[in-house]
């Protein structure tokens, strides 16, 4: 089962961790309550927003309503309540900027575009959608230490 979301304005970086995580996310910051309503068809309303929620639950639309500010909490809610599987590796990822689809590329279809300081070993992605390269960099060390600590929360 694919699990798709749309959030709204107030969970831009629960969606950009989601979308690291290889999750399709819809997500404007400037998102208003009709519009989500509105794209919502397929996907699960992220809300913070308790009238939004309950819009959406009348709707007849896939909801929930997170309560945790902090993204671990946020995280552990969508494991427990939902059931998503907290990935780690940027081969997994969607774009966290525009939620597009991410490629591998080889390293010489990128030279130029990349810090010179950039492994050589490194393996590259691009966006399909709006051309950024990622690679494998030092910070996902934090992201794996993060999906780490969410997996296994101290009770």
């Amino acid at each position: 089962m694919v699990i798709m979301f749309i959030a709204d304005a107030m969970l831009g970086k629960l969606s950009r961790w989601l979308r690291l995580m290889g999750y399709d996310v819809e997500y404007k910051s400037d998102f208003e309550d009709g519009e989500i309503i509105a794209n919502a068809a397929e996907r699960i309303v992220l809300t913070r927003d308790r009238a939004l929620f309950e819009r959406a639950r009348g709707e007849g639309l896939s909801t929930l309503l997170i309560r945790g500010t902090g993204i671990k909490d946020q995280l552990l809610q969508l494991q427990e309540e939902i059931g998503i599987e907290l990935r780690d590796t940027p081969e997994s990822s969607r774009c966290p900027l525009c939620n597009g689809e991410l490629e591998k590329v080889e390293k010489e279809k990128v030279k130029g575009r990349v810090p010179p300081e950039v492994s050589e070993n490194a393996e590259f992605w691009i966006c399909k959608n709006c051309q950024k390269i990622y690679w494998e960099g030092s910070h996902w060390k934090k992201i794996r230490e993060r999906v780490k600590d969410v997996q296994n929360p101290k009770k």
